[in-house]
C-alpha cells in the first residue's frame, strides 16, 4: 500500500536505479553509479542486453539476452524478501487498463488514485518525480515508477509507468535514473 522505503501511502519513498538493490549513495544517479554500466556514457553494459543489440554489450562473449530483473538485482525482492518483487511493465499496463484513475491530493501530496473496475479497491501512487544526476525532477507533477522489464529496443532504458494529472501510461527511462518502486507480491 506504499512505495518502497516510504512510511505512508503518500510518501515518495526511496529512489532506485534499474538493477540497484539500494538507493544510490549521496543521491547521485549518474551513469558512473548505474549497475552493470561499464562506461561513463551509458552505452555499454555487462548484464541485461538483448541478443539483437550487440552495440550495447560490453561484457565478454555475447549479450546475455536477459530482459527482466533477476531477484538478486530487484530492490523490492532484496528489501522485502519472500515473494515481493518489482512489477513488470505488463502488470503496469494491466493496472491502468483495468482501473479508473483520478488525479487527487492526499495530505497535500499530488498523485493518481487507481480504482479497480472489478472490485472497487483503490491505491494511491504519489507524484514522486524522478532523480537524474543529483537533482529531483517533476515531484508533485508526475510520478515515474520502475518496472522489472528492460526496454529491449533501447536497452540503456527500462520500461516504466508514468503518471500525471492526465492519467497513466507506459514509458521508458534511462537505467541510471532514480525511480520509485511500488512492490507487488504473488
Amino acid at each position: 500500500n506504499m512505495n518502497l522505503g516510504a512510511s505512508a501511502p503518500e510518501v515518495s519513498g526511496d529512489y532506485y536505479a534499474w538493477g540497484a538493490t539500494a538507493p544510490n549513495p549521496g543521491g547521485n544517479y549518474s551513469w558512473t553509479n548505474c549497475p552493470y554500466c561499464i562506461d561513463r556514457n551509458g552505452e555499454k553494459f555487462s548484464k541485461y542486453v538483448p541478443m539483437g543489440k550487440m552495440s550495447y554489450w560490453g561484457g565478454g562473449g555475447s549479450p546475455d539476452n536477459k530482459r527482466k530483473l533477476e531477484p538478486g538485482d530487484d530492490a523490492a525482492a532484496a528489501k522485502l524478501g519472500g515473494k515481493w518483487r518489482t512489477p513488470t511493465s505488463a502488470e503496469f499496463e494491466e493496472l491502468f487498463k483495468s482501473c479508473d484513475t483520478e488525479w487527487t491530493t492526499v495530505n497535500d501530496v499530488n498523485g493518481l488514485k487507481f480504482t479497480s473496475r472489478t472490485n472497487g479497491n483503490s491505491i494511491f501512487l504519489p507524484a514522486t518525480g524522478h532523480r537524474n544526476g543529483s537533482s529531483l525532477y517533476d515531484a508533485g507533477e508526475e510520478g515515474l515508477y520502475m518496472s522489472s522489464s528492460l526496454a529491449t529496443d533501447i536497452p540503456d532504458h527500462s520500461e516504466s509507468l508514468k503518471l500525471s494529472s492526465i492519467g497513466a501510461r507506459g514509458t521508458t527511462v534511462k537505467r541510471n535514473c532514480g525511480l520509485a518502486i511500488r512492490a507487488v507480491t504473488e
